[in-house]
């Protein structure tokens, strides 16, 4: 399977906090500035989508695997009779349905495959209170000492700490695991090669539900830049891969290991005290 992810290209808040409060969240649009970031990620996505067809993983060793080694080379067989099929899954915002429009216009075509989804699973975290109020104003207003508070529990944890009004990554989850059972009920159904287009902090946590990467290491995976693009790929018996592939910033190819960077699959465990250690032994 592989899910190409997308953050949204720059929008008018990125250069103006208070848009936010003049339109509401869902209504940002792009700068033309971001309308070109999000054309110049389609030019990429068509370019890498011509030179990486999709490829249903290669069947593992029958003496190692036979089931799996006898559903996959029924997947292969099955790809002549039914080739995989392709869905695009959208955030319902503005700026993330523009993204899409762009990048399909730029890739002239490729991204016409992909069976386009609307889903409000996808949109931005709720930051409260702090979307409607400049920044500026934050230490005036009624506001300030949850203001206050919430910046101390964001430097302790971030991935828990809840912007007043709002949400924190952490109850943002159960949207994430019910984006992935869409994901997952898809391909069952053939759609191995699926593509999401939505925010910076919905990417990323997605990316660490769908690959059960630590909570703990939700602080060490920087929010992407607009535009740019990742890449999970594996299943099957397959390991799964998490690369970034395009910076949108820079507007070039990268190619960074996410998945060795933050350890697919592992939970970090703490050591236990000396002490306590000698009173266990």
């Amino acid at each position: 399977m592989r899910i190409i992810l997308g953050r949204h290209a720059h929008s008018a808040a990125n250069e103006r906090h208070a848009v936010y409060g003049e339109v509401g969240d869902s209504n940002v649009p792009l700068t033309d500035e971001g309308w070109m970031q999000a054309a110049a990620a389609g030019s990429f996505l068509k370019k890498y989508l011509r030179e990486n067809p999709y490829q249903r993983p290669k069947p593992v060793s029958f003496f190692d695997h036979p089931l799996k080694c006898l559903k996959q080379c029924f997947n292969r067989v099955t790809d002549f009779i039914s080739p995989t099929k392709k869905r695009a899954w959208i955030s319902s915002y503005l700026r993330c349905r523009q993204s899409f429009t762009a990048m399909a216009l730029a890739a002239a075509g490729m991204l016409g495959q992909y069976e386009a989804k609307i889903s409000p699973l996808l949109i931005e975290q709720n930051y409260g209170h702090n979307s409607y109020i400049d920044k500026s104003l934050h230490d005036a207003s009624s506001f300030a000492e949850a203001f206050r508070l919430y910046k101390i529990a964001y430097k302790q944890d971030p991935f828990t700490a809840i912007p007043p009004g709002g949400e924190s990554p952490a109850q943002m989850m159960p949207r994430m695991y019910a984006m992935i059972d869409k994901i997952m009920r898809d391909k069952a159904n053939g759609y191995e090669d699926q593509l999401i287009e939505t925010h910076g902090t919905t990417l990323r946590l997605f990316a660490m539900a769908f690959l059960k990467i630590d909570p703990a290491r939700f602080k060490d995976f920087p929010n992407p830049e607009n535009g740019s693009l990742f890449v999970i790929e594996g299943g099957d018996g397959v390991p799964y891969t998490f690369k970034q592939i395009y910076d949108g910033e820079k507007m070039q190819a990268v190619d960074i290991d996410w998945g060795e960077k933050l350890g697919i699959y592992k939970m970090t465990l703490p050591s236990a005290p000396d002490h306590i250690k000698k009173n266990l032994a």
